[in-house]
């Protein structure tokens, strides 16, 4: 207020404390700085009271600072500078090590402990010590050698993982936080001794002179040109293509060319012309398969020239499974706008997964991208020939539009016409010569989808059959691991991130055959992520995890024929949960009828050990003494004890979830017990389709038959029967909670909603996902049982309304 004033100052690490205070006077626009609180990830308080000198009231301001925020908001950190292939003692002593340079750009140094650095599958956290300190303006060498903490190297930290020279993601991450600090997303396919980094103006540039632990030095502007590829992406199954190369500016550039990976006997690449770079000159790929497993593979070839920025292309084709017959459509490798189609040979139909908007006519354009080297032309409604690079224009469309068909030539000659059918849904593509139960039997998998801007290549996998009842059913449900190689029994797993879900090797294609809305499991473990947050809190209180896995609704073609909707979803295991490793940590799945808890002798045979791995170690020890305690334990030490043993919050929430949507059998089994390194047990959910109304079977569940007994899990039961533990007390407050927002008539009908507009997006018209299901598959809905009102929005919306009132009721009954 323009006025001196006197102050009284404290602060501290907790409210009200007064670890340092201060008191005098200061004058307009006088600034005061508060010193000695080191940024250690507490919370630090400032309260300042202050008054006129003449006197008068005190006022009061308080100040809130979460020092946990990147080590006390100290954030520019960057990763400056990597080498993912190092062939020139670069630095000296390190030629055959990969590494990673961090630059910080604050005034001050900073002490990295706790941050973290991952790549595409690893993570790997700095362990303390002098080597984790990054000084003012300095810069900090990491070698991406993979021993982590088993290297002996005193004189530069190393990580568990190595960077891929075919470019890969990169992330550096400050305490607790889920978002990168800074991050290439990816970085691009290198040659070797080529680093990758920020120019002076911030820039992500190739640098052909690395300078570890020193300012990156810009490239001579002047000089540089981009070289490209033409057509940018090459998938094909036959064994020898071509592509343009050529210097963006039209120079002839003298050029030469490289493999990513020299152990590539499979592939070599070579120019059809001259070297000179011309605009016109021609790089030929032969492709030698003998001796190759079914599968899918994949190379890079890039093409580098001094003073130029290289340019990559990627090169992917396909072994058929045996028993696989392989479609001509697939050979051809067509693509709009670069998004892989779906073949349904059955039906003659191409499947294109579109972007969004098209609920609505709209015009569509797209570029064309095809192998024509083999003599093969394309055409749409029998118009000209396109070539591949070319561009078609297929007028209005939606995703109700089937007007527009294919037509396939080869030398002249017509080969295929089909229908082009255009979805919202992701596509789902598996190639395999034939799934069992077990074990898991080797094959192909692409996903493609407009909406989600996304596009793979196809990707090795095992699949099996998943589930034990729907195995009896016509349609399947699959569980899918990705692998490195075609070779699935010796290869490591493949982390992948489909549709915006984690990055990982394992994924199910549920079928949802019983369930004709296609998303009650699916609307079930969302209700749950959204009740949790996060899976659990560690002991610092920070929050880890995902409480249960997420999905997408998507459109599945098996071996070239349409099998439906199905829901890729992720897994429930230890990445998911965010459990540190070690023995303290544990994960149970409960797979039995018994698994209630009330068979302490039976624990082995109820529930499976999924973390530790039991082929590493047996640890039943964790989960046989909590059902013991649960069990045997007196009521006076169950009620005093009890709360050391599990979250009981996250129990509590987790018995509304199952009422709520009356789940038939998860208290019995369908469930994951874990417990963290803080000691207490948590729940999470799995399985949720006997749900809303539906029974396992397929058939109807009254709103007030499903199910309430508190009897049905010897945990749950005793936290009920004893008044000490103030259960029922605290599920009447989270029940009065809820029902404000999630537990509503309107929040949780809103959920289905949103899915039954993706199966049927336009209004009225037949022609989508749901439909092309009921028509593939006319007898969903379960064991003889033929029940389609129950994947409907009206019957849904009145089953939960009577649900609601009638739990309304119960839980009012329980005592306070």
């Amino acid at each position: 207020d323009n006025t001196d004033c006197e102050y009284w100052v404290y602060s501290g690490t907790a409210s009200g404390s007064k670890a340092y205070s201060d008191s005098g006077s200061l004058g307009n626009s006088t600034s005061y700085t508060i010193a000695g609180h080191p940024l250690d990830g507490s919370t630090v308080y400032v309260t300042l009271y202050y008054r006129a000198l003449s006197g008068g009231v005190w006022s009061s301001l308080v100040l809130e600072y979460d020092t946990s925020d990147d080590s006390g908001g100290i954030s520019d950190i960057v990763i400056n500078e990597l080498l993912a292939k190092n062939d020139s003692q670069i630095p000296p002593g390190y030629g055959e090590e990969d590494w990673i340079e961090l630059k910080n750009n604050e005034d001050v140094a900073v002490d990295l402990t706790g941050w973290c650095l991952q790549d595409s599958g690893d993570e790997w956290c700095f362990p303390g010590g002098s080597l984790s300190t990054i000084g003012a303006n300095g810069y900090l060498l990491l070698i991406a050698s993979g021993d982590g903490v088993d290297s002996t190297d005193t004189q530069y930290l190393h990580t568990n993982f190595k960077l891929s020279k075919g470019g890969e993601y990169v992330g550096l991450f400050s305490p607790g936080s889920s978002a990168a600090v800074d991050e290439y997303d990816p970085f691009p396919a290198l040659d070797d001794n080529q680093s990758y980094g920020l120019d002076s103006t911030g820039t992500e540039v190739i640098f052909t002179t690395p300078t570890p632990g020193a300012e990156n030095q810009d490239p001579d502007v002047d000089d540089i040109s981009d070289l490209r590829f033409a057509p940018d992406q090459i998938i094909t199954t036959t064994t020898s293509r071509r592509a343009d190369v050529f210097a963006i500016n039209g120079d002839q550039v003298p050029y030469s060319l490289t493999v990513n990976d020299d152990s590539l006997g499979w592939l070599s690449a070579m120019t059809a012309a001259d070297q000179d770079g011309f605009t016109s000159d021609e790089v030929e790929f032969d492709i030698d398969d003998s001796g190759l497993l079914p599968g899918s593979y994949q190379a890079t070839v890039t093409v580098n020239s001094a003073g130029y920025t290289p340019a990559s292309i990627d090169l992917n084709f396909i072994i058929p499974q045996a028993g696989n017959d392989f479609s001509v459509w697939q050979e051809v490798d067509l693509k709009l706008d670069g998004f892989a189609l779906g073949i349904d040979d059955d039906e003659e139909r191409i499947f294109h997964s579109i972007g969004a908007g098209y609920a609505t006519p709209q015009n569509y354009s797209a570029v064309v991208t095809y192998n024509e080297l083999d003599g093969y032309e394309v055409s749409f409604n029998a118009g000209a020939v396109v070539q591949s690079g070319g561009v078609v224009d297929l007028g209005t469309i939606s995703y109700a539009d089937t007007s527009n068909n294919i037509q396939l030539f080869k030398n002249s000659s017509l080969v295929a016409s089909y229908d082009l059918v255009h979805t919202n849904l992701p596509l789902v593509t598996l190639n395999a010569g034939v799934i069992v139960d077990e074990p898991d039997m080797p094959g192909t998998i692409q996903v493609a989808s407009g909406i989600h801007g996304e596009s793979t290549e196809f990707l090795n996998m095992g699949v099996e059959f998943r589930g034990s009842t729907s195995q009896n059913y016509p349609k399947k449900s699959y569980a899918v691991e990705l692998t490195e190689t075609s070779d699935i029994a010796s290869s490591d797993g493949l982390d992948y991130s489909f549709l915006g879900m984690r990055n990982d090797d394992d994924w199910i294609l549920d079928a949802s055959y019983r369930d004709t809305s296609f998303v009650r499991n699916l609307v079930s473990l969302t209700l749950w992520n959204d009740m949790q947050g996060f899976a659990y809190t560690d002991q610092n209180g920070d929050s880890k995890g995902q409480p249960s896995l997420k999905g997408n609704l998507v459109e599945v073609i098996l071996n070239n024929q349409y099998q439906g909707i199905h829901v890729l979803e992720e897994k429930v295991d230890r990445k998911l949960l965010d459990l540190e490793k070690g023995q303290e940590s544990v994960l149970y799945k409960a797979v039995s009828n018994n698994a209630t808890m009330y068979f302490p002798d039976n624990v082995q045979t109820d529930f499976e050990q999924k973390y530790p791995n039991p082929n590493d170690m047996d640890n039943w020890v964790p989960l046989e003494d909590l059902v013991e305690f649960i069990h045997n334990s007196s009521d006076a030490d169950f009620a005093d004890d009890i709360d050391d043993w599990v979250n009981i919050d996250n129990i509590v929430d987790f018995w509304l979830l199952t009422v709520v949507t009356g789940s038939t059998d998860t208290l019995k089994k369908n469930y994951y017990v874990f417990r963290n390194a803080t000691g207490k047990f948590h729940f999470s959910p799995w399985d949720f389709d006997a749900t809303f109304g539906m029974r396992w079977d397929g058939d109807f569940a009254s709103w007030s038959a499903t199910y309430w007994s508190q009897d049905r899990n010897r945990l749950i039961s005793r936290l009920f029967s004893l008044d000490e533990t103030g259960f029922s007390a605290k599920i009447k407050s989270r029940w009065s909670e809820l029902r404000q927002d999630l537990f509503t008539v309107g929040s949780l009908v809103s959920r289905f909603q949103v899915h039954s507009e993706e199966l049927a997006p336009i209004q009225g018209d037949n022609s989508n996902a749901f439909q092309r299901n009921k028509t593939r598959w006319p007898g969903s809905g379960g064991a003889g049982v033929n029940r389609p009102e129950l994947g409907e929005l009206v019957w849904l919306s009145e089953w939960i309304e009577d649900r609601l009132d009638w739990l309304d009721n119960r839980v009012s009954q329980l005592p306070d």
